[in-house]
């Protein structure tokens, strides 16, 4: 994300300075960066909300003999769906594309106006 904001930080900052080769792979950069990383996000929410429908699904299962019971209520407690994250910060959800995309628009719009004087 950070290397998005960077990226329309100069093209929007020094667009007329830069020459149509510097421009050009800039510009394919911001499209490849801003589909690959949502294309990520997506794929860890189908992968968590799948975790999460297994996970339910092995809880309803009654096995047949009462040891597997307990073996298994243990197992379920133990395992976590995977969730991709880190910290607080892109945790995966419905919303997480659109604050993705929020947070590199602030971020280049702060950046562009740090460097007014």
């Amino acid at each position: 994300m950070i290397f998005l904001i960077y990226i329309c930080f100069v093209l929007i900052r020094y667009w007329r300075l830069l020459n149509v080769y510097t421009k050009v792979p800039l510009i394919v950069g911001v499209f490849l960066e801003s589909m690959v990383w949502p294309s990520i996000l997506l794929m860890g929410n189908v992968l968590s909300c799948k975790g999460n429908k297994v996970l339910k699904s092995w809880s309803k299962k009654t096995w047949e003999v009462s040891r597997e019971n307990k073996i298994m209520t243990k197992l379920i407690r133990s395992c976590k769906p995977l969730v991709l994250c880190y910290g607080y910060q892109f945790v995966i959800d419905k919303a997480s594309l659109f604050v993705f995309y929020r947070g590199v628009m602030r971020g280049t719009v702060r950046s562009l106006l740090a460097t007014i004087k």
